[in-house]
């Protein structure tokens, strides 16, 4: 059997006061808004609540044709991260996807110690990196096929950061194009998690009889050591799956052997 953890977390302790589902209407529409709501500006066609579209029930987005460059923000309400050099924003997306707009993307930000800052070390969408980096206008991901309640995890650096105990996290979407295509994008279960301190490397071993261990991970982990070995220590991803490994040796390969491994959502 292989001997590790079945049950991960590595995201640490959750931040915002809780997933939002966006069952209900809680946006604050205007030109500005307490640091406490969820505010979607209603300059330029804001992001506004959907009864549907959610991954589960409602969520919040845009939808439209003819869309003359549209791009918005959605602003989280302010988050206490004091004790954390690194926070992990999560979220369901679903997104259009046109072979001819390269230019649809959307990109995550924050407003901290007076000013804006691109603090994005990566973005993971179901495990997978898929960190694009704009220069200038920051870092998120492109609207690079269609997506479906895909999970997002944008992650952050914010230990440059003096005042964490007040931190605005912006979601900001935009279509590079005017045309017929009809463009969306719609967000769902949002939160903001803690990594100070959170243990994303875990070891897996098998008994050793002599053999070489031939080991595979699920799509989105890395083995950061010990392939060929009885024991290896992994990276672990955002989404479970299965762990496996198959000896062997001058005769040939042995049995496999698999774990199931399930990550917290």
């Amino acid at each position: 059997a292989i001997n590790g953890p079945d049950e991960l977390c590595p995201q640490g302790e959750l931040i915002s006061s809780n997933i939002e589902t966006f069952d209900t209407n809680i946006l604050t529409h205007g030109t500005t808004a307490s640091e406490t709501a969820w505010f979607a500006p209603s300059s330029h066609i804001p992001i506004a609540h959907s009864t549907s579209n959610g991954c589960t029930g409602g969520s919040v987005g845009y939808q439209s044709s003819w869309n003359n460059y549209w791009g918005n923000f959605l602003r989280l309400p302010r988050q206490n991260c004091t004790g954390n050099d690194n926070v992990v924003l999560k979220f369901d997306v679903s997104h259009s996807y046109f072979a001819t707009h390269p230019n649809d993307w959307c990109r995550v930000y924050i407003w901290a110690d007076d000013g804006y800052k691109h603090l994005i070390t990566s973005v993971k969408i179901n495990g997978v990196d898929h960190t694009y980096d704009s220069g200038l206008n920051g870092k998120g991901f492109k609207f690079s096929e269609q997506r479906t309640c895909a999970s997002v995890e944008v992650n952050f650096d914010i230990s440059s950061i003096g005042n964490k105990s007040s931190i605005l996290i912006y979601i900001e979407p935009s279509c590079g194009y005017n045309n017929s295509n009809t463009f969306y994008v719609w967000f769902d279960n949002i939160s903001v998690y803690g990594a100070s301190g959170a243990d994303s490397n875990y070891n897996y071993n098998v008994t050793d009889e002599g053999y070489t261990y031939t080991w595979s991970v699920p799509t989105g982990w890395s083995i950061e050591s010990g392939q060929g070995t009885n024991n290896i220590s992994v990276s672990a991803g955002s989404i479970g799956g299965d762990i496996s490994v198959t000896p062997s040796n001058i005769c040939g390969d042995g049995s496999s052997q698999t774990l199931n491994v399930q990550v917290c959502p």
